[in-house]
């Protein structure tokens, strides 16, 4: 069942069993573990089912500390939530996104990483990453090379064993932005409440339990779902940013009594413009399981390279991924670089730094940027974005590059000076827009620095040819994976969640999503929060008898 906010009557009660607030990934998944339980659910979602522009307004902040983007880019209010942004070509006209499952190391309290640790193992996450391969129409949960070579796919040589290729998987966004009649529309114990933006958590007096959400519609008509369970699954911002707005009980916010919400927050950043130049150009011919392949089924894979788990331990490095993308004559000049600086600057509406150096480098390597411009208009072209693979199909790929670019995704320490604040900007519903701290510490920049040292290293000692990385530590700050500001930790002092994402101090609020972790890895979240998602759920299931009793507010529209 479908219900508008709209059609709603101002100051109404729903009552439900679980309020799931949020619809992406997160919120799907639970839906539609739950869907023909004894559970009564109702989905909350701020957006309806196409987007609405004015709703990207109530995603809009600051930030300080190192350059980082807007939180209003990257952020959706959309059934399907992010989701709905994702642009990865997958082929068959498929637009998705990549996934794999944080590795062993991630989960572990690394003695070189502050505050790293999960109360959770790979292990005990391993049986619900298969379940969420199936949420997320990917093929069969293997990750290795080995599961994906073939007899003209084979992962490269590396002689000392440092470096090793996996492979993400890519899945397409429709599961989540298109196919979901099975939740809104088929389970008769689920309800989608669309177009209503959740304002606060509402407690009981002793403010230990939650009664509800109070909601409200895009005229500020405000309404009521009471619940007598309720799961926070709208991202990793505004997880953080409605525990801190619910203050009537809690004077520093839901969660917050040791001062925890919104810190320890993290992303992966991205470096781009890396070289590896091959001594045997005839590697582009024997390298195919590099790029991204579509398979039988509606999925495709990509090998990347990673660190040996003996290379982490060893060197003491943050985890990183390296995917390689065959590159033509000028994509490594000075003016593609500046080029590629300003467009990225672009995307992420921000002001770009250096604007005359760039112009400077842009006019001196015009017969580069020419020469880019000309292959782009012949179709020979290989996108400096992960978003399109394809080139393994192209001939004569020996003549054809010169040079591999290396992209890799970042790993970033949790640092508890990180962290999600409440801003001085209101948004339409006169509620404190948030506010963001960020930086890129001396600590994740020396793993980076000693990242690339080891790599050069194993390429040369490998014979396989050299390795030539871009200035700065990162091209850009974000990869649109926010991660931690309410973590997992089983100590209220370090954590707001427990191993079961129930907030501390708090008897029926839960938390679904990357704002759990207590580390990130470099690997997309949603896998992982999709894995948790079911966890979570099987936890739910598990307490069906035991539902707290939530005193009433107001005569109540029971879903049925």
């Amino acid at each position: 069942m479908i219900i508008d906010s709209a059609t709603i009557t101002p100051g109404s009660v729903i009552e439900t069993d679980i309020c799931i607030v949020g619809s992406g990934p997160a919120g799907l998944s639970l839906a539609r573990e739950l869907k023909n339980s004894s559970y009564k659910v109702a989905i909350l979602e701020s957006g309806g089912f196409k987007p609405r522009r004015a709703l990207k307004k109530l995603n809009e902040g600051t930030t300080v500390g190192d350059p980082y983007p807007n939180p209003r880019w990257g952020r959706h209010r959309q059934f399907g939530g992010t989701a709905n942004r994702w642009l990865v070509e997958i082929g068959g006209h498929k637009l998705g996104a990549r996934y794999a499952p944080l590795d062993a190391i991630d989960f572990e309290k690394r003695d070189w990483i502050p505050f790293s640790g999960w109360p959770l193992s790979r292990a005990d996450l391993d049986p619900f990453y298969e379940r969420a391969q199936r949420h997320c129409g990917l093929g069969r949960y293997a990750y290795d090379a080995a599961d994906w070579e073939t007899e003209t796919q084979k992962a490269l040589p590396f002689k000392d064993g440092r470096l090793i290729t996996t492979v993400f998987q890519f899945g397409a966004k429709d599961v989540w932005t298109n196919h979901f009649e099975d939740v809104t529309q088929q389970a008769a114990n689920v309800t989608a409440i669309v177009n209503g933006t959740a304002l606060e958590i509402e407690t009981d007096d002793g403010g230990t339990n939650i009664t509800g959400i109070r909601a409200a519609n895009p005229d500020h008509q405000q309404f009521f779902v009471r619940a007598k369970r309720v799961i926070l699954a709208m991202g990793c911002i505004e997880n953080a940013r409605l525990l801190l707005l619910s203050r009537r009980k809690h004077a520093n916010g839901i969660g917050n009594q040791h001062d925890v919400v919104g810190r320890y927050f993290m992303d992966h950043p991205q470096s781009y413009l890396n070289v590896f130049t091959p001594g045997d150009r005839s590697i582009f011919n024997r390298t195919d399981l590099y790029d991204l392949r579509p398979m039988d089924g509606g999925y495709a894979v990509m090998g990347e390279l990673v660190f040996s788990e003996e290379t982490l331990r060893k060197e003491q490095l943050q985890s990183m991924c390296f995917v390689m993308f065959p590159r033509r004559d000028g994509f490594m000049s000075k003016a593609f670089q500046s080029f590629f600086d300003i467009s990225l600057a672009v995307v992420h509406r921000q002001r770009p730094s250096g604007l005359v150096h760039h112009a400077v480098q842009m006019i001196k390597g015009t017969p580069d940027l020419m020469k880019i411009a000309g292959y782009a208009l012949q179709g020979k072209a290989v996108y400096p974005y992960i978003s399109r693979g394809g080139w393994s199909k192209m001939q004569d790929k020996a003549q054809l590059f010169n040079q591999f670019e290396l992209f890799s995704l970042l790993e970033q320490a949790p640092d508890p000076s990180n962290r999600i604040t409440l801003g001085d900007h209101l948004d339409s519903y006169g509620q404190p827009q948030v506010k963001i701290y960020w930086r890129f510490t001396e600590r994740d920049q020396e793993s980076v620095r000693r990242a690339r040292e080891v790599m050069t290293q194993e390429f040369a000692n490998s014979g396989l040819g050299s390795v030539e990385f871009s200035e700065a530590s990162y091209t850009s700050p974000s990869s649109v994976h926010p991660i931690g500001s309410t973590r997992m930790n089983n100590d209220p002092h370090y954590g707001v969640v427990d191993e079961n994402c129930k907030v501390h101090g708090i008897s029926n609020l839960y938390i679904a999503g990357s704002s759990v972790f207590p580390t990130g890895g470099y690997v997309n979240p949603t896998l992982t929060v999709v894995a948790l998602a079911c966890r979570l759920a099987d936890h739910l299931k598990q307490q069906a008898h035991s539902i707290p009793t939530v005193a009433d507010a107001a005569p109540a529209i029971t879903l049925s």
